[in-house]
């Protein structure tokens, strides 16, 4: 039995043995490791194709695109720190979470080309059933770099993995396709629907993903009474190999960070999302104190490179 009494927020959160006691079913390689998945053999073709929707819609949907056999563990796993009383992406703690998106390094290879890198954003939804959750508001991932090349293929993309069906009636992703966009791709900090038939319901089942150009204007839904169960599903944000970096730090897409390294990330995208995830003054200095123990997390947008203050503002990054 592990023993809390007398610990501090930042010693639990650092303690391996900690994570494990509460998800004894995962695992957590804490010096990092090459990773050694075997990953499903997605076929070139439906690559291609995949990244042909992307150029043409901004988005693309496979289903059954990652192996089903341990999402009950996952699930069970973002339940436990729910109910626990920690932000849930802190999920991330464990390899499984990492290598759910290492199985789809032969996708990412044909989209974004074999030297894609994974960047240091990522993130744990899960939405409330009855209509009490939701997910993000609309908005886009990234607005102030170009996200397409000359030849209209994708810088940086997002993955977004369903770990339980997501449906209208649990909160399922909202998208409105680049061709129905008029600030895509030159403009967009500028939101906004002009025709609401336009907007795409993207329903999943788990294991299903989708994902979609950075620039594409999307949002979660809310849940209703309908909807009996929390919806789960992980995110994680991807670039091209051989475009500048959009953050740092940059991460190879086939190994396991130290456990040091992936509470710094998760203590960051904390203090990035606080105003979604409403964050407690508790919480955002123990993400303050767990983003000191690795790199700190720069966005290279234009004008920049930034930082994430406490507040969760986006500030220039002091040379």
């Amino acid at each position: 039995m592990y023993n809390t009494q007398g610990k501090t927020f930042f010693e639990l959160a650092t303690d391996r043995q900690f994570w494990l006691h509460l998800n004894p079913q995962l695992h957590i390689t804490e010096k990092g490791s090459p990773a050694t998945v075997s990953r499903p053999k997605f076929s070139s073709d439906l690559g291609h194709v995949s990244k042909e929707n992307m150029q043409q819609e901004g988005y693309f949907k496979i289903e059954n695109a990652v192996d089903k056999a341990d999402l009950a563990a996952l699930v069970k796993a973002v339940e436990n720190i729910r109910d626990d009383h920690w932000p849930v992406t802190f999920s991330f703690v464990y390899d499984e979470f990492w290598l759910k998106f290492h199985e789809l390094s032969s996708l990412l290879s044909v989209i974004l080309g074999p030297d894609y890198k994974m960047m240091p954003t990522l993130y744990t939804f899960c939405v409330a059933p009855g209509g009490a959750g939701a997910g993000f508001l609309p908005h886009r991932d990234r607005s102030r770099r170009k996200l397409l090349r000359p030849d209209g293929q994708s810088v940086a993309m997002n993955i977004w993995i369903s770990l339980t069906d997501a449906t209208p009636d649990t909160g399922c992703i909202y998208i409105l396709p680049v061709q129905y966009d008029p600030n895509f791709p030159n403009n967009l900090t500028t939101y906004g629907v002009t025709n609401y038939q336009d907007i795409r319901a993207l329903p999943t089942k788990a294991g299903d993903i989708l994902g979609w150009n950075e620039g594409v204007y999307h949002w979660g839904g809310r849940s209703s009474k309908h909807g009996t169960y929390s919806r789960i599903s992980i995110a994680a944000s991807f670039q091209r190999g051989d475009s500048g970096p959009l953050e740092t730090p940059l991460l190879a897409p086939n190994r396991l960070p130290t456990l040091k390294q992936r509470l710094s990330i998760i203590a960051a995208q904390l203090l990035r999302y606080q105003a979604q995830a409403g964050l407690s003054p508790v919480l955002r200095q123990l993400a303050v104190e767990l983003q000191a123990l690795d790199e700190r997390l720069v966005v290279n947008d234009d004008g920049g490179p930034y930082i994430y203050d406490e507040a969760g503002e986006k500030v220039l990054k002091r040379k």
